[in-house]
């Protein structure tokens, strides 16, 4: 299930940009869903949506930490995004957690509570924070 997910990505969706950041974060959801059909429970939809939707931000975010580092210029799909448009993609994903947040009459408030702290600590972090994105950046590209 993943590695089909896996080989569009790398061989196909990584230099198109947008659909390499959609294609980038699903893998987290299918792999969580995974988990959940083999205990034999039903799939939470909304919660699956809602970690869709925190592994974009998390994407969208390493994009601009990525554009930070010299040499980003060799990976072609991320001179298509601006900084602005980063961030509005980052505020469209949390807004959709929230939204999932305030409809998801199933799962218990502590689990979306745990997603959104996690947003707003690493995704608005590395974005807005230099101490955190200085952090993020010295995982993520070295």
């Amino acid at each position: 299930m993943i590695a089909p997910t896996f080989r569009l990505h790398t061989f196909f969706a990584k230099h198109i940009p947008y659909l390499e950041l959609v294609v980038n974060s699903l893998t987290h959801p299918l792999r969580f869903l995974g988990g959940v059909l083999l205990a034999g429970e039903k799939a939470p939809y909304a919660l699956l949506a809602a970690m869709f939707f925190l592994a974009f931000g998390f994407a969208v975010c390493r994009r601009m930490v990525e554009k930070d580092v010299e040499g980003w210029q060799c990976r072609a799909a991320l001179g298509s995004y601006s900084d602005k448009e980063l961030v509005v993609l980052i505020t469209l994903s949390f807004l959709s957690i929230l939204t999932l947040a305030a409809t998801d009459a199933v799962q218990p408030r502590a689990v979306y509570q745990g997603i959104v702290l996690i947003y707003r600590a690493f995704v608005f972090g590395g974005c807005f924070s230099w101490p955190v994105r200085g952090w993020l950046r010295a995982i993520w590209t070295t």
